[in-house]
């Protein structure tokens, strides 16, 4: 703790910092974080405090599940009485983050209602640049911390997700000129699985700051002793006992505690009725404490009220944390007989602790969370072939129910309960919902492994995919195989797509185009502008004879936009400009009634995509300064409305142009926007 509070003293002048707890199972991590964390509350001094945790149920593949929790907290009371105005932060400070701020918060959150406003304000896209997403969460850091310095504390590491310990590696680069710590736990021994990624993180660290690990000694002798004085200041225990405790925990204090309290429930360690001390009732013999903490676990769990253990037993399948309403739905029980049930779980047992309430609709839950992950695991052990397959079931359908309206948030937890419970269908549906958030997020390795998987387990269905699915799940893969650099495979992707969606009847005009609009961009990305063309103009000319009716529609301006482009790709600069100049005099004369935020902002960037075409067109014509000065335009409206793959494209095309033109102090800023490499630049230039 002295170690972590001297980091924090020099990050409230300015030298911010990433810190590493290591620590195996009963060290003590979380009482250490729990009591800095309170200290730090304690000072009485302008701060910013966030804490969040990493749980085992969301695992590695969880987009940013942790810091997410921390953004939400860092914004949610900088004067914003109300869930839209904490949005508007986010969309001010970070705007890539705002979709996956609903999918975490401890205690009481704004969830459901986060999730209704980024609904209303945001309009979906393919996904963010990685990149951005760990830019914008460092700036956003650095804003709140301007204000007053903040302490960021986050728990069990070991489960988190490679895109959180990325964003640790730029926070650790980036916060050295910022009053912000962040302050990390984990145990050695769950990272040393072959390939983990918090690994090379920490080997990164300690190479530019030795004192960046703070490791967790067991406790000595004379710790153990410390330890029982202060669990019993006033007894009459024998000098024994401390060293016999020592020997067989290893000096871990959870271990210590856990001992204990078997030996108090056992009725071996109580108090004189004469004169109130701590005194054992009689001679412990070599049997009497088990020599590993799992043991220690399992007899303090064997001790248990069967009705609870029961109880504890069906939490521990949702995870280290839980809610009381899932959890009801799995029992069958009223929730507040539940609640009764569980007051003795925390106390006197001490196995869950209360987190709070949580807010879903016009309801409350409560939440709470195993004090150690050794009890949930035991716990959860004890679950075996069919009674597990039930138990997970159970837990997914009362997953379901408690968070119906927001079940994207909970995809992944929901996939793997669906999946142990070996219902193949339901657990695919939330492996693609999943696939599609790790998408949004620019998680482009987890997406691809979900949409994958997905298929996998359709495929061990007697009906196999649905056409629906099958089209959704190449739909997806194409555009990470795409942003993976695997091209190829991305364009045999959309093929079997578009293949599929000709047996489909209910797929429509407007889902064909998008899939050949996909199609036709994956061509010219691989230097096939002719055969991207042709494909563009067939479709457009099956939009004038076949489907008129279309023409007004957002697809329909997409698709003239991305001709437009082709056309000056191929040297049609002239019809290329005509194209989109006659396109944005149409959708101008379209009247709008719509209210939705959505539905207006999808109709602005199909607007900004044509625009952004129109310049390219001017460029090819040798209309420099035109397209230079509408490409600008284009930039600053997509900056409005956070499109950032509009901003990313026309952020490369300014570079060219301003290249091309001789303007490369101009090319140069630009490149630097988009973080291209300048020595690129330089290349281009020489």
């Amino acid at each position: 703790r002295p170690r972590a509070s001297t980091r924090w003293q020099r990050a409230r002048e300015g030298q911010g910092a990433v810190v590493l707890v290591a620590g195996e199972a009963g060290l003590g991590k979380s009482s250490l974080l729990n009591r800095f964390v309170e200290q730090a509350a304690e000072s009485g001094t302008p701060q910013k405090l966030a804490r969040a945790s990493c749980y085992p149920q969301t695992g590695r593949d969880e987009p940013f599940w942790p810091f997410a929790d921390v953004m939400n907290q860092l914004v949610g009371d900088e004067g914003a009485g109300r869930t839209g105005d904490v949005v508007d932060l986010v969309l001010e400070l970070a705007p890539s983050w705002v979709g996956l701020i609903p999918i975490a918060g401890d205690l009481v959150g704004a969830g459901l209602k986060t999730a209704q406003v980024v609904r209303e304000r945001t309009k979906g896209s393919a996904g963010p640049n990685p990149e951005k997403l760990l830019r914008e969460y460092s700036g956003a850091l650095a804003s709140v911390a301007e204000r007053q310095p903040v302490l960021v504390v986050v728990d069990d590491l070991h489960w988190s997700d490679e895109g959180s310990i990325r964003l640790l590696s730029h926070l650790a680069r980036t916060l050295v000129d910022v009053p912000a710590l962040v302050v990390c736990a984990y145990r050695p021994s769950d990272i040393a699985l072959e390939g983990h990624p918090l690994v090379g993180l920490i080997d990164e660290l300690v190479r530019y700051d030795g004192e960046v690990t703070v490791e967790l000694p067991p406790l000595t002798v004379a710790g153990v002793s410390g330890l029982l004085r202060a669990r019993y200041p006033t007894n009459r225990l024998p000098e024994t006992l401390v060293a016999d405790l020592h020997e067989r925990t290893g000096g871990a204090p959870l271990f210590v505690i856990e001992s204990l309290r078997l030996m108090e429930n056992r009725g071996e360690l109580v108090r004189d009725a004469a004169d109130r001390q701590w005194v054992l009732t009689r001679e412990l013999s070599d049997e009497d404490l088990p020599r590993n903490v799992d043991a220690v676990v399992r007899k303090r769990i064997e001790r248990l009220p069967t009705p609870l253990r029961r109880a504890l037993v069906m939490a521990s399948v949702q995870g280290t944390v839980f809610e009381t309403e899932v959890l009801a739905a799995v029992l069958g029980v009223e929730e507040t007989e539940l609640l009764d049930l569980l007051e003795e779980a925390e106390d006197p047992h001490h196995i869950v602790a209360y987190l709070g309430d949580v807010e879903v609709g016009d309801e409350l839950t409560s939440r709470f969370r195993f004090t150690s992950a050794l009890f949930q695991r035991n716990l959860a052990e004890s679950l075996r072939g069919k009674q597990l397959m039930l138990a997970h079931r159970r837990t997914a359908a009362g997953i379901e129910r408690l968070w119906r309206h927001e079940t994207d948030a909970y995809a992944a937890q929901l996939a793997q309960h669906y999946e142990t419970g070996r219902q193949w269908s339901e657990a695919a549906r939330y492996w693609i919902d999943a696939a599609q958030r790790s998408r949004r997020s620019g998680e482009t390795a987890v997406g691809i492994r979900r949409f994958e998987h997905a298929e996998a387990l359709l495929r061990k269905t007697e009906a196999g995919p649905s056409l629906e699915q099958q089209i959704e799940i190449d739909e997806g893969l194409s555009y990470l195989y795409d942003t993976d650099a695997r091209f190829d495979e991305a364009e045999d992707r959309i093929r079997h797509a578009l293949a599929l969606n000709v047996m489909d009847t209910r797929l429509d005009w407007r889902r064909t185009t998008l899939l050949q609009l996909r199609l036709a961009n994956l061509t010219s990305d691989k230097g096939r502008h002719a055969e991207a063309l042709q494909l563009l103009r067939q479709l457009y000319d099956e939009l004038n004879t076949d489907h008129p009716q279309q023409a007004v529609t957002l697809e329909a301006y997409r698709l003239r936009a991305a001709l437009a482009l082709a056309l000056t790709q191929m040297g049609s600069d002239e019809e290329g400009i005509k194209l989109a100049e006659d396109a944005l005099a149409s959708l101008a004369a379209i009247p709008r009634t719509s209210r939705d935020r959505e539905e207006i902002e999808a109709w602005k960037s199909v607007e900004l995509e044509l625009r952004s075409a129109l310049a390219a067109s001017h460029f090819g014509r040798g209309n420099y300064q035109r397209a230079i000065t509408l490409s600008e335009e284009v930039l600053v409206d997509a900056q409005g409305l956070h499109q950032l793959d509009l901003q990313l494209l026309v952020l490369e095309r300014l570079a060219e142009m301003n290249l091309a033109v001789g303007s490369y102090d101009a090319a140069a800023a630009g490149a630097e926007a988009d973080e291209l490499e300048l020595a690129l630049v330089l290349v281009l230039v020489a």
